[in-house]
């Protein structure tokens, strides 16, 4: 009897907004588990949505999104 493999799916990950050291990090540490595909980087939002719709066109979904997030200093005030 024959043993037949899956094929191995491999989990898309999409990069939003990271500075450019800590997107090369992401990317190196993503890159050592065989099972995880840095499907790509954008710079926003907009970016993002447009970039999903296409990939997922294209049969390589994005399944993870990971963004920076970046606080308004002046947005957060703290009284005593």
């Amino acid at each position: 009897m024959a043993v037949v493999q899956r094929e191995q799916i491999k989990l898309g990950v999409l990069l939003i907004n990271f500075s450019p050291v800590v997107q090369a990090g992401l990317q190196a540490i993503l890159a050592k588990d065989e099972r995880i595909k840095v499907a790509g980087h954008v710079a926003d939002e907009q970016q993002a949505i447009q970039f999903i719709k296409e990939a997922t066109g294209r049969l390589q979904p994005v399944h993870v999104v990971l963004t920076e997030t970046k606080k308004r200093h002046n947005r957060w005030r703290i009284s005593y």
